[in-house]
């Protein structure tokens, strides 16, 4: 039986099989053990040999989210980087089953990196990296990161960043960042930003840009930012700014209750991309 030379240098790959431990053109992969491609080139060149994620990062595009996850094993001196994934001539797969154990085990090895599917959770003051699809959870002025469709949350006053479709969320004093398509979330006197189609809220005192067809929402004396036909709002002093075809909110407080008053740029004046709060009247006026 094949084995990997001994006493060498190696490092972890993650990659992933359908249910059945088949793989590209029906290759199918053993549950643990040796495995090798007979017609594997050492050329920078996709094809003929066996691929993964070096220590568990990439851009995940050959990833099989309903399939199988496995941990290779793989010496180092026989990788070849391939930009955003690695191929290989051999390996020994060390672990075969759910993505959560399968990341569990490079985020142990490797803890710095930006695992693909991985969740991660540090403490206070600390930074959690996790790739595309994973959940980054830091404590108190800590930091979370996440790629592509991930969540990243921090508990207090930290900063959080997700990547096209991700959801960030940051409490009192933190900064949200999400891609296009994204939803940023933060608490008092945060800044949330959310890209294309994106909704970005912030808190009392807080700022929030939205992208195309967005929408932003502002506590009390916040901003509230969006790009073309998005909808701008914000609390009791707050301020708006919104681009051609949107809307904008404001509330104000009548001596009884809460009241909206809500305009349309490009009709009644107002113009696009220019900031407006309300005047003693609760009428909207430039800032």
């Amino acid at each position: 039986m094949k084995t990997l030379p001994q006493k060498k240098k190696y490092v972890y790959c993650l990659r992933t099989v359908n249910l059945d431990g088949t793989a590209y053109k029906g290759f199918k992969w053993p549950a643990s053990g040796y495995v090798e491609a007979p017609d594997f080139p050492p050329t920078v060149k996709c094809g003929k040999g066996l691929h993964g994620y070096l220590r568990g990062e990439g851009d995940a595009q050959s990833i099989i989210w309903d399939g199988l996850f496995q941990v290779v094993k793989v010496l180092e001196k026989e990788i070849i980087d391939l930009d955003g994934k690695v191929k290989f001539p051999r390996c020994e797969v060390v672990f075969t089953g759910d993505k959560k154990t399968a990341t569990d085990i490079l985020v142990k090895k490797y803890p710095a990196a930006a695992v693909i599917g991985a969740s991660k959770i540090v403490g206070d003051r600390e930074v959690a990296v996790v790739g595309d699809r994973g959940i980054a959870t830091a404590g108190s002025n800590g930091m979370a990161m996440a790629g592509e469709n991930g969540v990243a949350t921090v508990i207090d006053a930290g900063r959080t960043v997700a990547g096209i479709g991700g959801t960030a969320t940051s409490t009192s004093h933190g900064t949200s960042i999400a891609g296009t398509y994204g939803t940023a979330m933060t608490g008092a006197y945060g800044t949330a930003i959310a890209g294309t189609y994106g909704t970005a809220i912030a808190g009392c005192n807080g700022k929030a840009t939205a992208g195309y067809c967005g929408v932003a929402i502002a506590g009390k004396c916040g901003v509230a930012k969006v790009d073309r036909c998005g909808t701008a709002m914000a609390g009791h002093c707050g301020k708006v700014i919104a681009g051609e075809d949107s809307k904008i909110s404001l509330i104000y407080w009548d001596g009884k209750r809460e009241r909206e008053t809500i305009g349309y740029v490009g009709e009644d004046g107002i113009e696009p991309n220019v900031a407006y709060i309300l005047d003693v009247n609760n009428k909207f006026v430039k800032a």
